[in-house]
């Protein structure tokens, strides 16, 4: 059964969504920002010298990358691939990274009408750019933004239990599908590439936790305990899944149509982000085929998951040009296409999303 809507201000249940605008704010729901607390609950090691020590990590790795791609490639070739750029190439990519923002959002549309409410996509669309920030910016499998977005729907006037089970669906539809995507790019490079056996290694046992770690979320999902586990208790990633899990709308949480649709988005959403760097490697005039790309995409993704670095800056470049070295893209252009890809998808996004999840955060301060 999905959950009633709130109760508005004013006027009957069919008119919620006229009576809360874009700025309107309901009191915070006192169960929920319990919740909400101890997702966002900072660990005593992220203080900011270890911040800033993890951001030059990243950019170390990054320079590292550079000079070494310059010394043993061409020199001029990233001159010369700059000057060359194909605009219409670079455009696609564009388009397709802005993709990944209107499947996101649409994501959360889907979940919000499944429980009977609804808001506006261009609302859904901006809370979607200031949930990337959040979670480039402190990473945590994608907890971070997500809370920041749970928190701003209650506070709009959707259900505590719909946002609840939102961000369960979301965690759960996203580590599966993430784990599937793994899985098919270590297919392919088993088959196509020559990546060392320990990077493949590797990646395999990261593939594994998230199956387990979906799997387990899943079976939360459709068998919610009474109460958490005392020994689910004593894991703190794994308490706080478990009390949202139980403050859930069940009728939400576990519908197969509903969880179907969320995982086709959230695929959606890495094959965007692999035909971004697909279309950044045509653009600087390497054509290759999409699902060697797309494995290369993931295996590089892996590697930045399971770095300290926020946003995988280095990280995940060094994990790209590797990879994809791996399955014959010569190493320059490799880089070139990568940092076109990070520039689309890390850095342009940075600063509106930067600005929006400030204000949200604004609002979470004037609605006490």
């Amino acid at each position: 059964m999905s959950a009633p809507p709130p109760t508005p201000p004013s006027g009957g249940p069919d008119d919620i969504d006229d009576t809360i605008d874009d700025e309107a704010e309901l009191p915070a729901d006192p169960e929920m920002e319990a919740l909400v607390a101890e997702a966002e609950a900072p660990s005593p090691r992220r203080t900011f010298w270890l911040r800033v020590g993890q951001w030059g990590v990243g950019g170390a790795i990054l320079v590292a990358l550079g000079i070494a791609v310059a010394r043993f490639g061409e020199q001029r070739q990233l001159l010369e691939i700059a000057r060359e750029a194909r605009p219409a190439w670079l455009l696609l990519a564009l388009a397709l990274q802005a993709l990944t923002y209107v499947a996101d959002a649409r994501l959360w549309e889907h979940i919000l009408v499944e429980a009977g409410t609804h808001r506006p996509l261009r609302r859904l669309l901006q809370l979607t750019v200031a949930k990337y920030f959040l979670d480039q910016a402190f990473p945590s499998g994608g907890v971070s933004g997500t809370v920041l977005v749970v928190r701003s729907l209650t506070r709009s006037g959707v259900a505590p239990s719909t946002a609840s089970a939102a961000l369960v669906l979301r965690l759960a539809t996203r580590w599966l599908t993430y784990a599937l995507a793994l899985l098919l790019a270590l297919g392919a490079a088993l088959a196509w590439s020559k990546l060392p056996d320990a990077a493949l290694g590797a990646a395999a046992l990261f593939t594994l936790g998230l199956f387990a770690l979906s799997g387990l979320l899943v079976w939360l999902m459709w068998s919610p305990p009474q109460k958490a586990h005392p020994l689910l208790e004593r894991v703190k990633p794994l308490r706080g899944v478990v009390r949202w899990v139980l403050a859930a709308d069940a009728g939400v949480m576990q519908s197969p149509s509903l969880f179907a649709r969320a995982s086709w988005l959230q695929l959606a959403v890495q094959v965007l982000d692999a035909a971004t760097l697909w279309a950044g490697l045509a653009a600087v005039g390497e054509r290759g085929a999409l699902l060697p790309v797309l494995a290369a995409f993931m295996l590089a993704s892996a590697f930045r998951s399971v770095a300290v670095v926020p946003g995988g800056l280095g990280t995940f470049e060094a994990g790209s040009v590797g990879a994809l070295v791996a399955f014959g893209i010569p190493a320059v252009p490799a880089l070139a296409a990568t940092l076109v890809f990070r520039g689309l998808s890390f850095w342009l996004p940075l600063l509106p999303g930067a600005a929006l999840a400030h204000r949200e955060t604004r609002r979470r301060l004037r609605a006490r």
